[in-house]
Formats: C-alpha cells, structure tokens, sequence
C-alpha cells in the first residue's frame, strides 16, 4: 500500500494540524479498502507504569506527543511519519526508541462489524468514537 493522504488536516483557521486520530482512520479506511481488515491502536506512556512522554525518533526530539494512534494489519504498523510498514511488534522501538506497550483502540471485529453497513458509516462512527476517547 502506498498512496497519498487525502484529507488536508486544516482547521477553520486554515493552519495545518495534523491528527494521528484521524490519520490512522484514513489509513484504516485505505486498508480496508484493499479488501484488508485493519484495527487501530494507540500508544502512551501514561497508564502503564512508565513516566515521561513519546518524542518520535524522527523528530529528535523537537516534538514530544503524550498519545498516539497508528493502524494497523497483518502484523504491520502503517504509520505515515515512517513511511513504509513496520513489523508492529518493532514498532514503538523504530517510532520511538524504546519498547512500550500498545493499546488496541478499534479491533478488526470493530472494523468488520462497521464495514457492514459501509465505508461512510465507518469514518463518522470512528470519528465519533475518537471524539468519545477524549472525553473520557
């Protein structure tokens, strides 16, 4: 899979904010397009015993996020800041220079079940429910 990310990611104001949320919801939606069965998990070092907060290896250390979301299939991250799959059991070590546990946010029988009523209903019910996890 390699293609381009459609949405532009602006807000009312016209200035760029990209959202790994919905990054990995359109990279979900691609995956599930090919006929694959993705999930979407999230990563955070708060919640699990670990301190501190993720800082991406690619940004060295310019930007440090406190969670982030990544889809995923067939036993391969597809995070965009890599750039290519990676083998999602590496994953958290390529992306963030150390081992930290993953969280599965919308399983494949997520993803399954709302393919049946459609793609369209896919993207606002994931839009929906990503809007939920924040406000818990």
């Amino acid at each position: 899979m390699h293609r381009s990310l459609i949405n532009d990611y602006r807000n009312q104001g016209g200035v760029k904010r990209e959202n790994c949320e919905f990054i990995a919801i359109e990279v979900a939606v691609s995956l599930l397009e090919e006929g694959k069965t993705p999930s979407i998990v999230s990563i955070t070092k708060n919640g699990n015993g670990a301190t501190g907060q993720l800082k991406p290896v690619i940004y060295q250390g310019r930007i440090v996020w406190g969670c982030h979301f990544v889809a995923c299939c067939g036993g391969q991250a597809y995070d965009p800041m890599l750039g290519i799959p990676v083998p999602l059991d590496k994953y958290s070590q390529i992306a963030f220079g150390e081992n930290i546990p993953l969280r599965t946010e919308f399983s494949q029988e997520d993803f399954s079940e709302w393919q049946r009523a459609g793609i369209e209903f896919l993207v606002l019910m994931l839009s929906n429910d990503m809007i939920r996890y924040y406000e818990r």
